[in-house]
């Protein structure tokens, strides 16, 4: 399999539809890339790499490729603007000028725009949320075709429109197909290319005739949306998304976020009112004994750009859920209201936030986020940190009690009791605001809880995710690995801390240190 992704440089595309030239063409049509890529070889004036026209045959040669697309976008106000019109009968060469009159000099100066006449013209516009389409064929490509697709992707730099800039590049794990070849059932006609057709589009463009003929057009289906998850840990099963519009905010408004995803599942939920595991409450109003529905904030993996900053958001369901219940009532909450459409969260002092989110598929690298960071990957991991501080039911003493509360919630939730507990106003994962700096979560007496900040170390690795606290349910209390820290510089980032183990080799039984 081969997948080929492009992205629109400038948010939208501009190519008209070819028999509306006032509406724009979404999704592209694979021959409209494809003649991009003709177009791209040409360009290059006969210093083009020679497997460039054996990968555009290749192409030419496949059936018509899957689609992974945005299908629902907005559209554009489409203006009429009047435009200076081409004469070809007015020659600009310097020898047309070569005796001749004064009066055909001034017909020779109607070549300029201003002495020119302007005939209407639309400019249509489709902007998608997502601007990424990837093209996919299921064959296996020789060497000499990948190097010429790399050299013609190097160059691509527009589909349809002059302003429709694009990039392109070979996508090893692409997401999962919108669109999928269907001449029967297909609800979509798209254009694809056909054997030859590199050839006819060269004869064509040699007569100097107008614009080429049109292709073969096959019918599209569209794929049933559904959201992929992941077994996490004895906590249940993870389902992630990512932002794909929208405010920009950091860790810092966990809370909010969580809690406008929340209130978002409550009101989308089929079933009204919605069952137990997804409210949190009991059918008396009280809090659930059981386990349900979380919501934890996703921190941008990298941390080197936007140190903190949240890029999407996930849903853990309690492993007690089947699977066609949780996609009977969970699975129309995230997806948009029509195929395609991402789902909307509002909300915040006056409306100022605003998030369009989507599900990351299993094979989704391209939107930066990686369950590895949630959940430590296949092998977990022996050290977490936290990114959102852990909130405790009671105000301790010492925070070698707040050590304790963490390893007693641990081993409440089927992991292992940790060696080491280390509890600090700071994180060890870069560029995260200090426990006391985030906002606070209350009891129902007015309150504060006390939070605050930890590092847990395991014997043998865990998986996660890692969600211990009063405030697990919300987005507090989460952790990521933390492997990558030397145990021995812990304590040197950490600061002043105290430490609750239990079973270190010195014997400790457990009191702060």
């Amino acid at each position: 399999m081969i997948a080929i992704g492009i992205e629109y440089l400038t948010g939208g595309c501009r190519a008209e539809e070819r028999h509306r030239r006032d509406r724009a063409e979404w999704p592209p049509h694979p021959d409209r890339f494809f003649m991009a890529l003709v177009a791209t070889m040409h360009d290059a004036a006969g210093a083009s790499d020679p497997r460039e026209r054996e990968a555009i045959r290749w192409i030419s040669g496949q059936p018509p490729p899957s689609i992974a697309v945005d299908l629902r976008a907005s559209r554009r106000v489409v203006v009429t603007s009047f435009v200076p019109t081409n004469d070809d009968r007015i020659t600009t060469k310097r020898g047309g000028f070569s005796g001749v009159s004064a009066a055909r000099v001034e017909s020779q100066m109607r070549v300029l725009g201003d002495h020119r006449g302007r005939k209407p013209r639309t400019f249509p516009v489709v902007v998608p949320d997502d601007p990424r389409v990837f093209f996919m064929w299921s064959a296996d490509p020789s060497d000499a075709v990948i190097g010429g697709l790399r050299s013609l992707l190097s160059r691509l730099s527009r589909i349809g429109h002059s302003a429709s800039l694009v990039r392109g590049w070979i996508e090893s794990a692409p997401p999962m197909p919108s669109l999928v070849p269907d001449d029967l059932d297909g609800q979509w006609r798209l254009r694809v290319p056909t054997s030859g057709r590199l050839e006819m589009l060269e004869e064509h463009h040699a007569r100097g005739e107008g614009p080429a003929p049109a292709s073969r057009r096959v019918g599209y289906r569209v794929v049933e949306q559904r959201i992929a998850e992941q077994p996490a840990s004895e906590l249940g099963r993870l389902i992630m998304l990512r932002r794909v519009r929208g405010s920009e905010v950091d860790v810092g408004d966990s809370l909010l976020v969580c809690d406008l995803l929340r209130k978002t599942i409550l009101r989308r939920c089929p079933k009204q009112p919605p069952p137990e595991w997804i409210t949190g409450h009991a059918s008396d109003g009280g809090p659930s004994r059981r386990e349900h529905l979380a919501v934890i904030p996703l921190v941008d993996p990298r941390g080197e750009v936007a140190p903190g900053s949240l890029v999407g958001i996930a849903v853990i369901t309690p492993p007690s859920v089947s699977l066609a219940e949780r996609r009977r009532l969970l699975d129309p909450c995230l997806l948009g209201d029509e195929p395609g459409d991402p789902l909307t969260v509002w909300g915040g002092e006056g409306g100022w936030f605003e998030w369009q989110l989507r599900p990351v598929t299993a094979a989704d690298p391209a939107s930066g986020l990686g369950r590895d960071g949630v959940t430590g990957g296949p092998g977990g991991a022996r050290r977490w940190s936290t990114v959102t501080p852990v909130v405790l039911d009671r105000h301790p003493r010492r925070t070698s009690q707040v050590a304790d509360a963490v390893s007693g919630s641990l081993e409440q939730l089927g992991f292992p009791r940790p060696r080491r507990v280390l509890v600090g106003e700071n994180s060890l994962i870069h560029g995260l605001p200090a426990s006391s700096r985030m906002p606070r979560m209350r009891r129902r007496d007015g309150s504060f809880r006390c939070q605050w900040h930890c590092h847990v170390e395991f014997d043998q690795p865990v998986a996660g995710p890692l969600i211990v606290g009063a405030g697990r349910f919300v987005g507090y209390g989460l952790m990521r690995p933390a492997d990558d820290l030397d145990s021995d510089d812990v304590l040197v980032h950490a600061g002043r801390v105290e430490q609750s183990t239990g079973r270190d080799a010195g014997g400790d039984d457990g009191r702060s240190s």
